[in-house]
């Protein structure tokens, strides 16, 4: 009983907020709100500059330099023909699932 009153509180509750919002939005004006502006600002005339930023730069990303291998057994073949160490780098995104 409890839980069917809250609810019916919280749908009238969101029912008045909505229609409130609608009401309350400022009408469209001519100049803009300063942090608006400085979006704005930002999009159109430093856009360039920014997207050269954000960019990865060149050696930011070393490891993806690595010529990695996929195949533990390539692998293997690969560092005792060249007398080099592994890495082994291992994720799983759940439990295995057995073949059907």
């Amino acid at each position: 009983m409890l839980m069917t009153k809250l609810k019916i509180v919280t749908v009238v509750m969101l029912t008045i907020a909505s229609a409130g919002m609608g009401a309350a939005q400022p009408q469209e004006t001519k100049q803009a709100a300063p942090a608006d502006m400085w979006a704005r600002t930002l999009l159109t005339e430093k856009f360039e500059q920014t997207q050269k930023l954000i960019k990865p730069q060149p050696g930011e990303s070393r490891w993806m330099e690595i010529p990695w291998q996929t195949s533990l057994w390539e692998a293997r073949q690969l560092a005792a023909k060249e007398g080099k160490p592994m890495f082994v780098w291992s994720g799983s995104g759940g439990a295995p699932c057995a073949p059907t």
